[in-house]
C-alpha cells in the first residue's frame, strides 16, 4: 500500500520488490536490553527511560537473548506469520542490529550522564561502550545461527528503504555530533569500539549520523566504511566529498527548511 500510494500519489520511482521487513524502529534494539517500548497507534515506535541509573546497573543487565528479549519474542511470532502468508511469494527479512554502541550506550545511560561519566569514571564508560558491542556481536552470532547466514551478509531490510539493501553491519550513531564533543572525546570513547565492529563485520557496510560529522571525518577515513556514508544537512558536504573515499557513495541529507522551503535558484 506504501510503495502504491508514493507511485499513484507522488509518481516517485520506488523499486517494487517483492519482500517486507520487520520494523520496531528506534524501539527495538533498547528493548532487548530492558528499555521500555513505547508502541502506540499513529506513532512511531520509540522507546522509555535508561535503565543504568547507577553504575551498579551495568553488571545486572544480561546480554540480549536471540529468542527471548524484549521484543524478540513478538519478532519471532511476525516473521512466522509473515512467511505463512506469503507461502514463499514474499522474501521475509528478520530484523537486523542497527544502532552503533554510542547510539546503545546514550540510550541505556542517558546523554547527560554520559559526559559526567567521560569526566567522573572514564573507565565506568569505557566498560559500558565495551558491553554495548559485546552485546550485539553475542545477539548477531545467535541471528546469523538462526537464520544460517554469516554477520557479513545483507540479509534484512526496513520497510521504508527503498534505495539500499541493508547490511548487519550498518552503523546507525543519530547521536554523535562534533557540536557535543570534541574529536578527542571521540577518538577516546567511541572510535575504538567502531573499529571492534568493523573488525566483526569484516567492514561497515553504511555509517548514518544525523549529526555534523564535519570535524570526525578525518578519523572516519580510517572506518572501512564500504557503500555509503549518510552527510546530514549539518556536515559539510564539500569536505566530506574532499576527504572520504572516492569509491563510497556519500547519501546527502537535504535541511528541509534551508535548502528546500527558503531556498533560492541559485542556492545550489
Amino acid at each position: 500500500r506504501w510503495k502504491l500510494w508514493l507511485y499513484h500519489v507522488l509518481r516517485e520511482d520506488t523499486p517494487f520488490d517483492l519482500w517486507v521487513g520487520i520494523d520496531y524502529a528506534t524501539a527495538y534494539e533498547p528493548s532487548l536490553f530492558g528499555v521500555v517500548p513505547i508502541i502506540a497507534e499513529g506513532r512511531e515506535p520509540t522507546y522509555g527511560q535508561p535503565v543504568i541509573n547507577r553504575l551498579h546497573d551495568l553488571d545486572r543487565i544480561p546480554r540480549p537473548d536471540f529468542f527471548r528479549s524484549g521484543l524478540m519474542l513478538q519478532a519471532h511470532a511476525m516473521y512466522e506469520a509473515l512467511c505463512d502468508l506469503s507461502r514463499g511469494k514474499l522474501k521475509v527479512f528478520f530484523p537486523g542490529f542497527a544502532r552503533g554502541p554510542w547510539s546503545m550506550a546514550t540510550i541505556l545511560r542517558g546523554f547527560n550522564n554520559l559526559f559526567l561519566d567521560s569526566i567522573d569514571q572514564p573507565v565506568f564508560l569505557h566498560r559500558l561502550m565495551q558491553f554495548c558491542v559485546d552485546a550485539r556481536q553475542s545477539w548477531e552470532r545467535q541471528r546469523c545461527l538462526f537464520l544460517g547466514i554469516s554477520p557479513e551478509d545483507s540479509s534484512w531490510q526496513w520497510k521504508y528503504v527503498a534505495y539500499r539493501n541493508n547490511s548487519s553491519s550498518d552503523l546507525f550513531e543519530d547521536e554523535i555530533d562534533c557540536t557535543l564533543f570534541s574529536i578527542d572525546f571521540y577518538r577516546e570513547f567511541i572510535f575504538p569500539y567502531h573499529l571492534q565492529l568493523s573488525d566483526f563485520y569484516h567492514g561497515i557496510h553504511y555509517f548514518h549520523s544525523c549529526g555534523s560529522l564535519t570535524d570526525f571525518l578525518d578519523e572516519l577515513t580510517k572506518l572501512p566504511v564500504k557503500h555509503m556514508q549518510h552527510i546530514s544537512s549539518k556536515t559539510d558536504l564539500a569536505k566530506a566529498a574532499r576527504v572520504l573515499p572516492a569509491d563510497i557513495i556519500l547519501q546527502y541529507s537535504l535541511d528541509a527548511t534551508a535548502d528546500v522551503m527558503d531556498a533560492t535558484p541559485d542556492h545550489f
